[in-house]
């Protein structure tokens, strides 16, 4: 209350009426002030819950089966678990503690993927299930399913000679019109005889993929059943309880590229990142497509290559050497074409790694405390794209120190952010953008010191 008289006597003579009416005015203000609930939130609605009983195919309760219930987020435009849990002995469950006043589809799965999963009531994708309304304080109850034996399609996997291929991935895409695309429905690994069976299927129209995803590098190239991709292969029909048969695959061979990673004395690096881009002429853009590491003697492959033109980067991390794609080039823009052709290798493709600048400092602040989770980047201009790309980033230690490692030699410029960069942003040594920040140059192989700064954006006082 004293407050509020405060502020009433600093405004204007001439707003404070005098007399009787004046005073009239102000104890009505008052009373209308304090006359407002401190808070016009209602309390949240008391919490909701679904319950119901699932049996397997000859009415026997099913004990087991994982139990959601999705609502639609709006915010992120997709379909996300509100609660689950997993029925009991009898087959029964209950999902407690549900938001009240809100629509939900529940999704029942028996783990073992012999059950087709499905969604209330009995229907075979969230986007033909049924909404199931929670209300306040209330139970939404006979929230049943019946488990039903899934289909499933089996094969076999061999390579171009005919012999069994064991471990190659085999995944199952169904469409779902409701999404406008296809989703994943099911994944298994062929086995040393080369057979493998997608089980649990739900009744629909099925596509097909291979691909050879075993530890060192696949050397197969990645296929669909009668055809080369997604959108080419040819359907497959699947029924509940029923085997599609005979959808096999025969395993292409790919292009390797092969070479040899040293420093600058020619000692190899083992751990080294080898990094495969391929140009995709159709979408005019550069894809990764590999991924594969050094071994003890700097060596490496990158099987399981189309027939095209690469681009080959390589990098130990953030660490002492500067990250470069082949022969020695700083971007990929800069780098030279690697040409693969299907069933061979290009060997070759050696890099010498050189030891890299860096950029140490403090950070300090004006405030008592620094903020958790400060991230220190280094941005260089990419004359090719003439845009500025962050080259390396590193974290700011609890003493206020860092250093930024994997530089080449060149000019940089300094930013001092947090972590997820939207809090706040300063750029070296008191700029609010980049294009008023100072330039730092980098040589390789020596650091460059004392790039201190004195954090004022952004900050709480």
């Amino acid at each position: 209350m004293a407050s509020i008289i405060r502020k009433l006597r600093l405004l204007p003579r001439a707003v404070l009426i005098g007399g009787a009416l004046g005073s009239f005015i102000i104890l009505a203000a008052l009373i209308a002030l304090f006359a407002v609930p401190l808070s016009t939130r209602q309390p949240p609605a008391a919490p909701g819950s679904i319950s119901g009983m699932v049996t397997n195919e000859a009415g026997e309760p099913f004990q087991g089966v994982e139990v959601y219930a999705r609502f639609f987020d709006s915010v992120k435009g997709s379909w996300a678990s509100g609660g689950s849990t997993q029925t009991d002995t009898d087959g029964t469950y209950t999902i407690a503690g549900l938001r009240a006043d809100t629509s939900y589809r529940v999704e029942f799965y028996a783990p073992g993927d012999v059950y087709a999963w499905q969604f209330f009531p009995g229907a075979a994708a969230i986007s033909k299930a049924q909404d199931v309304t929670v209300r306040p304080g209330e139970n939404t109850s006979d929230i049943d399913a019946v488990m039903q034996p899934g289909g499933s399609i089996g094969g076999v996997v061999t390579n171009e000679a005919g012999v069994p291929t064991e471990g190659i991935t085999v995944s199952a895409w169904t469409y779902e019109p409701a999404e406008g695309d296809w989703l994943w429905a099911g994944e298994t690994q062929s086995g040393q005889d080369g057979a493998y069976s997608i089980r649990g299927l739900n009744t629909g129209t099925y596509r097909v993929g291979f691909q050879d995803q075993r530890p060192g590098g696949g050397i197969y190239l990645p296929r669909f059943f009668a055809g080369v991709s997604l959108a080419e292969a040819r359907d497959i029909k699947v029924v509940l309880g029923q085997k599609t048969p005979e959808i096999d695959a025969v395993m292409q061979r790919g292009g390797s590229i092969s070479g040899r990673v040293t420093d600058e004395a020619g000692a190899p690096l083992e751990g080294f990142e080898v990094r495969v881009d391929y140009f995709n002429a159709a979408s005019d853009s550069w894809e990764s497509v590999g991924l594969t590491s050094t071994g003890p003697d700097g060596a490496y492959t990158a099987f399981g290559l189309s027939t095209g033109t690469y681009r080959v980067e390589f990098r130990e991390g953030p660490g002492a050497y500067v990250p470069q794609w082949f022969p020695d080039a700083p971007t990929r823009e800069h780098a030279r074409d690697v040409r693969v052709t299907i069933g061979q290798n290009t060997p070759g493709i050696n890099v010498v790694m050189q030891v890299s600048g860096s950029i140490s400092g403090t950070v300090t602040a004006d405030v008592d405390t620094l903020p958790n989770a400060i991230e220190v980047s280094a941005w260089i201009h990419d004359v090719a794209r003439n845009t500025w790309r962050r080259a390396s980033s590193a974290a700011v230690y609890r003493d206020g120190t860092y250093t930024i490692t994997g530089l080449g030699t060149g000019t940089y410029r300094i930013e001092i952010h947090d972590a997820d960069g939207v809090r706040f942003s300063q750029w070296f040594p008191d700029a609010p953008t980049r294009d008023e920040a100072r330039d730092v140059r980098v040589t390789i192989g020596q650091n460059t010191p004392g790039i201190n700064v004195v954090l004022r954006v952004g900050l709480d006082p």
